[in-house]
């Protein structure tokens, strides 16, 4: 089947390269010479090379990043660019096959702020709404502590990310911040081919009621096109008390179904669900020494799952160190144990730091896994382990490293990774 849609990722020259030029010239265009705009950014370049025993060739990927944000671009100081793009390259000597696009513009848009209203176009993520990308506008006028906004134009297609103008996106959000109070709710239609693919509602709260008290809650919730009912599908409810330094505890509560595209969706997800309830607390037996423990119990609601599979039951306890011995090292060290359907999986980690002169920091880890499945009978063990530093050569420029290996009971994998960045 011909595809109609133009995809904005596999033009002959990089759409990486292209866009980024485009952002520059927008920038020199528009810039009033009568005094000086501000361009703040990041760029940086990770060579990722990775083999294991499992696959033939090896993988050697490098990922080019570009931020860059310009403002005061006329006088008045209230007209900006921006952009954030990356590419990858393949530099393995095999095709590498991959679901996701080897660039990726994630915003490219010219913005108007005044004092009470703001305008942008283009490539953007809405404001107070990050799960939504679109081609268009966001519009929002604001007083000082609250707003209201709207934004609509073309959704990248969300199975291959291309520019598809079958796909659509439109919305509206309302958002109120304050020191002790932030919250937001948006509501979002998605068309394909001018029927309803989706709608759904997201929103966030972080409060606090009194100084030692958070609360901390995002929600989704979809409107089913058959009932026309709304229905959870992602939520996080989290309640975190910390009365002074020593000591914290945490309790909190998730879910997360699939969400269904009922238009463009060429095939059925079922309508199940996983959910957690779980604690954490943490205590400073010391100025340099913490215990912390954590236990989560999930439970699948799957479509004939056996009801003694569906829980699954995970116990975190450690222990962190801060200058240990007066040798500036610090130490993490924790255990995971997972009683999970059908397997029981534990895990013994240590991680141990230094940070020398402010300018080199080097971190050493190590883990031991065992795998028991019941259903086979079968143990597996893993050992890992790594170093990765970070090397801070002033304040724009930094360089990082990583390498760990990974022994399995009959298979090996070597993990490599370099990264230069430089902030503007």
């Amino acid at each position: 089947m011909e595809d109609k849609g133009l995809n904005i990722n596999t033009i002959n020259l990089s759409n990486f390269l292209k866009a980024a030029v485009f952002a520059i010239l927008l920038i020199f265009i528009l810039t009033d010479y009568s005094h000086s705009a501000e361009t703040h950014g990041l760029f940086s370049m990770e060579d990722f090379f990775a083999n294991d025993t499992g696959t033939v060739n090896d993988l050697n990927l490098l990922t080019t990043h570009l931020r860059m944000d310009t403002s005061k671009i006329n006088k008045e100081g209230t007209v900006s660019v921006h952009f954030d793009g990356r590419l990858r390259s393949n530099l393995s000597s095999h095709d590498f096959k991959s679901s996701s696009k080897n660039e990726r513009i994630d915003t490219l848009n010219i913005a108007y702020t005044a004092q009470k209203y703001h305008l942008s176009a283009g490539r953007l993520w809405p404001e107070e709404l990050s799960v939504e990308r679109v081609d268009g506008i966001n519009i929002i006028t604001a007083k000082t502590d609250r707003g209201i906004g709207f934004f609509g134009g073309i959704r990248p297609n969300p199975y291959n990310d291309k520019f598809d103008s079958d796909f659509t996106s439109m919305g509206a959000y309302l958002f109120y911040r304050q020191p002790l109070l932030s919250t937001s709710l948006a509501m979002t239609y998605n068309g394909f081919k001018g029927r309803t693919d989706r709608e759904y509602l997201y929103g966030q709260v972080s409060w606090f009621p009194v100084r030692e008290l958070m609360l901390y809650s995002t929600l989704t919730a979809d409107r089913k096109q058959e009932t026309k009912k709304l229905q959870l599908t992602n939520g996080i409810i989290e309640l975190s008390y910390r009365p002074d330094y020593k000591k914290s505890i945490t309790v909190g509560y998730n879910q997360f179904r699939t969400f269904h595209y009922f238009r463009s969706m060429e095939f059925d997800v079922n309508n199940s669900r996983q959910q957690a309830y779980y604690a954490s607390v943490t205590y400073r037996i010391h100025e340099r020494y913490s215990v912390f423990g954590r236990a989560e119990r999930q439970t699948m609601y799957y479509p004939g799952i056996q009801t003694n599979l569906k829980n699954s039951d995970n116990y975190r306890l450690g222990l962190s160190g801060d200058n240990l011995l007066q040798s500036g090292v610090n130490m993490n060290v924790y255990s995971v144990f997972t009683d999970s359907y059908t397997s029981k999986n534990t895990s013994y980690n240590i991680e141990l730091s230094r940070l020398t002169n402010e300018w080199l920091q080097l971190i050493l880890t190590g883990s031991y896994i065992q795998n028991k499945y019941e259903l086979s009978s079968l143990t597996n063990k893993t050992i890992i382990y790594g170093a990765s530093g970070y090397l801070y050569l002033s304040k724009k420029w930094n360089v990082s490293f990583s390498y760990d290996k990974e022994t399995g009971t009959d298979y090996s994998a070597n993990r490599i990774s370099l990264r230069t960045s430089a902030k503007f």
